[in-house]
């Protein structure tokens, strides 16, 4: 028998723990051989907690994006780090690591990030760009909201409606 089902998020009555991933929760990673991961759509309502566990590292995500074939996917509407009701707040190492050439991705609207060691957002490397990160809300980091880094999204400033 099913449980009875909740109108913000079908079954958001029944967290009550958090069982981690050692390393990424969402791992959008491919190669030449076996393809990259391409428009796809992650959300609403995904519950990403706890993930990066062993060994701990900033570069394990809640979300991954990896290398240059991982393009054009949307992740919007999911709560990583935190289930709906706010009762269990349990970040990764970083909430979403965008590196290596991934592209043209979009992190937005309505996720929230919250409770990450290091970063909420997390973009790095010169060839990672054109990836839009909006209308989020992103707070209680360990660093900051958005880092653009070693070249990530040409370093530009983050969209301030993303912040809170």
């Amino acid at each position: 028998r099913r449980p009875p089902r909740s109108t913000l998020f079908p079954y958001a009555t029944l967290f009550r723990s958090v069982v981690p991933n050692d390393h990424n929760g969402i791992y959008f990673y491919g190669d030449d051989t076996d393809g990259y991961p391409r428009y796809n759509t992650i959300g609403p309502d995904n519950v990403i907690c706890g993930n990066g566990v062993a060994p701990f590292s900033q570069y394990w995500a809640g979300i991954s994006m990896d290398y240059p074939g991982t393009e054009h996917n949307t992740c919007y509407g999911n709560y990583i780090g935190v289930n709906p009701s706010g009762t269990i707040n349990q970040g990764q190492p970083t909430g979403v690591l965008i590196q290596r050439g991934a592209h043209d991705n979009t992190i937005g609207p309505d996720n929230v990030i919250v409770d990450s060691a290091f970063n909420g957002v997390h973009v790095m490397h010169d060839s990672t760009t054109g990836n839009k990160i909006t209308q989020n809300r992103i707070y209680n980091n360990g660093n900051l909201a958005i880092l653009n880094e070693f070249g990530g999204n040409e370093e530009l400033a983050p969209d301030r409606k993303s912040v809170v």
